[in-house]
Formats: structure tokens, C-alpha cells, sequence
């Protein structure tokens, strides 16, 4: 208990703000502690426990204190093993990209399609991105695992590219990407490799991100806009939802999170917050697109919202290249 309370203690001076030359600066302060003899009887294995909670007040949101359990130390050893795959997994081609249509509801013609990323171990099988992704992104993969998915969508639809029939490739951006890669010089230079128009090519970026820092994030945007690239904010609804980002940031098409569209037939409030967005993004002259779209209830409800696009597995699953060439024709 006293332990917890020093480090309560300690939290709380940290994170008051530093005066310097009259500038005030504030540093983030993570506690991880182990205890003698129940999670090491040596100096070694006390440090190394303590680190490893010491992780886990980090992954838990930072300005947090954590103490060692013997599953966490599980859970590490698993992560470490992770993220040494993916390094070989990428040295060695495992990844690839697939591609799921969005239909337009008015015409329902194939418009665009989102490139997703997928992971095929040879023996842990297909790795979903939801274990896969968030190691990606602590770790700092996420930055060479973006910009292999930009560049094999920009690829792959460079090949289905017809031009009475363009489509959107929509590619999600991760906030790593933004934070420590330089995500405009990757988008130029992926453009110009792979001759893909610019002008289908579409950056889904999501609430969190715009959140973390506005000022470059609006830099970003309107950089990648001049050349023609278009934004979508993803899963909209389930994080800041700010109107003034909507306002600021002068994105595209906001994407309906999965969560709105799996009780909307039967739930009155799903219904009311999906109109609501429906109408919000008309009023922006925004386009709107609903993900998760499973069943034809779903599907009609949607297009007498007056909802513009939508993906699903009531359109299609994920496909290969190849064989989102063939769905094409």
C-alpha cells in the first residue's frame, strides 16, 4: 500500500506543470514496481519485472502506476514473440493487401474499395489485424508495415485503373504514420512510383488522430489536397466526434463506425444517431459511407437514409487483386 501511494505521490508532482524561462512544460511519468521475493529473488529478475509493468502502465494510457502479476509477464513474452514475426513476416512476404468494394446505393456501382492488410503466418495461420495492429503501432512497425500497404494499393489499383470507370482505393493511416513518419514525402513518392491519379487515392484517418495534433494534421491535409488526394474520417461516432474537426480539417467522407449498423434495424437509437450523421455530412457537402453492412434489412435502411456508399459482406468479403478484378468485370 505505501508503495502505491509514493508513486500516487510522485504522479501527481510530475505532472504539474515546469516552469523554464517562462515557458511552462509538462512531462508524462509511468510507474511499474515489482516486490521482493514473489516476483524475483534477484536484483536482475526484480528490475526485469518492474520494466515489464513498467510496460504495461505505458500501454494502459501512461501517467499510471502498475505492478507486476505473473500474466503480465505472459502477455510480454507473447508480444516480444509477436513483434519479432512480424520483423520476418515482412522480410519475408507475408503480408499482403486485400481489398473489400463500396457500392454506391443510388447506383450500385462499384465506386471505390478499402485496401485491408492481412497477415499469413506459416504457423500461427491468418493473424487478425486487431491482434497484429496495435503491437504494429507500439513498436513502431506500423510505420514500414503503412507504407508497404500504400504502396500495394496504389499497386494493385494502378492495374484495375480504367478510365470510364475510375475507383476510389481508400488506405487507412495509422497515427504513428503521422507522428514519427513523414507521411507526405511517403504519399509523393508512392504516387510517383506507382503512377497511380492522385485524385483516387483516399488517406482514412481517424477521430484520435485529428485529436493529437490538430495544427500538423491540418498541414497534412491541405498538402496532400493541393495534389488532388481525398480524406475520409473512419469509424466516425465512437471517438471525439468534434463538429469543429468537421469544420477544420475539410475531409471528404466520413465513414459510419460498424457499431451504428449492427442493430440499426432494430435499435431506435442507432437509427437516429446514423440519420443524424447521414445529414450532418450532406450538410458539409461530405459524402457518407456505412462499413459493416451485413444483411439486405441493413442495406435498405441505409439507402432510404439516403446514406451514399456502403461495404460489407452483403456486397462482398475481402478479396485478392486478382480477384477483385474479376468481381469488377
Amino acid at each position: 500500500e505505501s508503495v502505491a501511494k509514493i508513486s500516487a505521490k510522485l504522479l501527481s508532482e510530475l505532472g504539474r506543470a515546469f516552469k523554464i524561462e517562462m515557458h511552462a512544460l509538462n512531462i508524462s511519468c509511468s510507474i511499474g514496481a515489482a516486490f521482493y521475493p514473489n516476483d524475483g529473488d534477484t536484483f536482475e529478475m526484480l528490475l526485469q519485472n518492474a520494466d515489464t509493468a513498467l510496460y504495461q502502465a505505458k500501454f494502459n494510457g501512461r501517467n499510471v502506476f502498475q505492478y507486476f502479476t505473473s500474466e503480465m509477464n505472459v502477455k510480454a513474452q507473447e508480444r516480444l514473440y509477436l513483434e519479432n514475426q512480424m520483423r520476418l513476416g515482412l522480410a519475408e512476404g507475408q503480408f499482403s493487401v486485400e481489398f473489400q468494394p463500396q457500392i454506391h446505393l443510388g447506383t450500385l456501382e462499384v465506386t471505390g474499395m478499402e485496401a485491408l492488410l492481412r497477415w499469413q503466418h506459416p504457423v500461427m495461420g491468418a493473424v487478425s489485424p486487431s491482434v497484429f495492429i496495435p503491437v504494429a503501432e507500439d513498436s513502431g512497425l506500423m510505420i514500414e508495415l503503412g507504407k508497404f500497404a500504400l504502396t500495394e494499393a496504389c499497386m494493385a489499383a494502378t492495374r484495375l485503373y480504367l478510365p470510364n470507370k475510375p475507383i476510389t482505393v481508400s488506405v487507412n493511416i495509422s497515427i504513428i504514420q503521422f507522428q514519427r513518419g513523414n507521411i507526405v514525402a511517403l504519399v509523393k513518392d508512392i504516387l510517383a512510383i506507382t503512377q497511380f491519379p492522385p485524385h483516387l487515392l483516399e488517406l482514412e484517418i481517424t477521430e484520435s488522430l485529428l485529436a493529437s495534433d490538430p495544427d500538423k494534421v491540418v498541414a497534412v491535409i491541405q498538402t496532400l489536397k493541393q495534389l488532388g488526394v481525398r480524406f475520409a474520417i473512419d469509424d466516425f461516432g465512437i471517438g471525439y466526434s468534434s463538429f469543429n474537426y468537421l469544420k477544420r480539417f475539410n475531409v471528404d467522407k466520413i465513414k459510419i463506425d460498424q457499431s451504428f449498423i449492427t442493430d440499426i434495424v432494430y435499435s431506435h437509437e442507432d437509427q437516429v444517431i446514423v440519420n443524424a450523421i447521414i445529414q450532418l455530412a450532406h450538410s458539409l457537402e461530405m459524402e457518407c459511407i456505412a462499413e459493416g453492412v451485413e444483411t439486405e434489412a441493413q442495406k435498405a435502411m441505409l439507402k432510404a437514409m439516403r446514406c451514399d456508399q456502403i461495404q460489407g459482406f452483403v456486397c462482398a468479403k475481402s478479396m485478392s487483386s486478382a480477384a477483385m478484378q474479376q468481381y469488377l468485370s
